[in-house]
C-alpha cells in the first residue's frame, strides 16, 4: 500500500527555525575552527562551480582570489563577521525562507510514496526519483519554466 509524505507545517517549521536561532552561532563557528583544506576543497571544486558561474571561472578570477588566502584568513572572517551575525541573517531571512520553501513543502506534503521494502537501495530507487520529480516540477512551475 502506498505511504504519504507527511509534512510538518509552516508553522511548525518557522518555529523550529526561530528555536535554532539560538543555538546556531556557536555550532557554525565549531563547525568551521573544526573545518581544515578549505581553499583546497574549494579549488577542487572548480568543475561544479564552473557549470554555474562559467564566465567567472573563464576570467580565472574565484582562483586567483583564492590564491590570496590561508584557511586561517577565512577563518578570521568567520570570528570577526559570520558567527557573530548568521543569528541576525536567520532572524532577517525568516519570512523569506519561509515564503520561498513554502511552495516545495506544500508539493512534498500528501505526496504518495511507494512500501518501503526490505532493501535500502530498492527503496532509495523508488522513492527518491519520485520525491525528486515532485522538486524538480515544484521547481520549474515556481521559475515559470515550461517543459
Amino acid at each position: 500500500m502506498p505511504r504519504v509524505i507527511k509534512m510538518p507545517s509552516a508553522e511548525d517549521i518557522s518555529k523550529a527555525w526561530e528555536e535554532a536561532i539560538g543555538r546556531v552561532p556557536a555550532k557554525y563557528l565549531d563547525r568551521v575552527e573544526k573545518t581544515t583544506g578549505f581553499k583546497d576543497r574549494a579549488i577542487a571544486g572548480e568543475q561544479t562551480y564552473a557549470a554555474v558561474m562559467q564566465r567567472v571561472i573563464s576570467e580565472g578570477r574565484r582562483a586567483k582570489g583564492l590564491s590570496l588566502i590561508s584557511d586561517e584568513d577565512w577563518k578570521r572572517g568567520v570570528r570577526e563577521k559570520g558567527a557573530k551575525r548568521i543569528a541576525d541573517g536567520m532572524r532577517l531571512g525568516a519570512a523569506k525562507r519561509k515564503a520561498k520553501y513554502e511552495p516545495f513543502r506544500q508539493a512534498l506534503d500528501g505526496l504518495t510514496i511507494p512500501d518501503k521494502g526490505a532493501d535500502p537501495i530498492e527503496n532509495a530507487r523508488n522513492i527518491v526519483p519520485v520525491v525528486v520529480e515532485a522538486l524538480v516540477k515544484k521547481k520549474k512551475e515556481v521559475l515559470g519554466i515550461s517543459s
